[in-house]
């Protein structure tokens, strides 16, 4: 008798637990909100005469979630704010649509080593060590202020950097 009883109560336990969890309901659907480096102009903007796109590559976090750095250096990962792309497609992609994706015999390839966004200072920092064809890398940090609260906001300051890479790289194709 005892045996069936204690069936019965586990039945009974069973049933009200996952009762219970009807009635939490279902958490809120969220969507995750992708960035990129904006969309460029539709004429291309930047000239890296005689150059193109070709390979980059990241030493940074590789994640797609914007990560925030707070005070003490901690990093905050944001769930629900992603790039649409790993740092160095990202930023490669982007090069070679606000140059016209050009198709010069040299290539501009380089390495990203900072890809940050510093949201106690407001700051973006992009750190890219590049080189021109065969010559010497070069390594160069651009930082842009974040102006707002938001990480739409945090997104834009990024792709200011990335402006000024390009503007950067169009300087160095020039010489």
């Amino acid at each position: 008798m005892n045996a069936r009883y204690g069936r019965i109560l586990a039945a009974l336990l069973a049933t009200g637990w996952l009762s219970g969890c009807g009635l939490l309901g279902a958490p809120e659907y969220r969507p995750v909100v992708y960035y990129d480096l904006g969309p460029g102009d539709p004429e291309p903007r930047f000239d890296f005469r005689g150059y193109r796109v070709g390979r980059w590559t990241g030493s940074v976090p590789s994640t797609r979630r914007l990560l925030l750095r707070q005070r003490g250096n901690a990093l905050e990962e944001l769930e629900y704010h992603a790039w649409i792309q790993l740092p160095a497609p990202l930023l490669s992609g982007f090069l070679d649509q606000v140059s016209g994706g050009g198709s010069g015999r040299e290539e501009i390839s380089g390495e990203i080593w900072r890809f940050e966004l510093d949201q106690e200072r407001k700051l973006a920092w992009l750190g890219v060590s590049y080189q021109l064809g065969n010559q010497p890398a070069v390594s160069r940090s651009f930082r842009a202020e974040w102006r707002g609260d938001t990480p739409a906001d945090a997104a834009a300051a990024m792709a200011d950097c990335a402006r000024q890479l390009a503007a950067e790289l169009e300087r160095a194709c020039g010489k």
